[in-house]
């Protein structure tokens, strides 16, 4: 996938099966968060990746300190076995807050 923008764009994929192999709930949801079902969190782990990749911070900033319902987040539709999200940061730096 290509992306052109004039904003940080973040884009993640991953294999469910990949996520649900490594899954712990406390590295990656922030305490108002939840994911119980395998493809709601592979999903939330590629939300989280999208925003910390148009961050620019990567995993040096903890997944849980993201918020997912902070950002404008959109999944996209992926294979079968995968899911996938992108984030666009409208404004360079940050589109949302980190904690909450």
């Amino acid at each position: 996938m290509t992306v052109i923008a004039d904003h940080p764009v973040g884009i993640d994929v991953e294999s469910i099966d990949a996520v649900t192999s490594r899954w712990d709930p406390a590295l990656v949801l922030h305490p108002s968060e939840s994911a119980d079902a395998p493809a709601q969190q592979a999903a939330m782990w590629c939300r989280k990746e999208a925003i910390l990749k148009a961050l620019g911070t990567g995993l040096s900033t903890p997944m849980s300190e993201i918020r997912v319902a902070d950002w404008q987040v959109e999944d996209i539709a992926a294979p079968d076995g995968l899911a996938a999200a992108v984030v666009v940061i409208p404004q360079a730096g940050r589109g949302g807050s980190s904690t909450s």
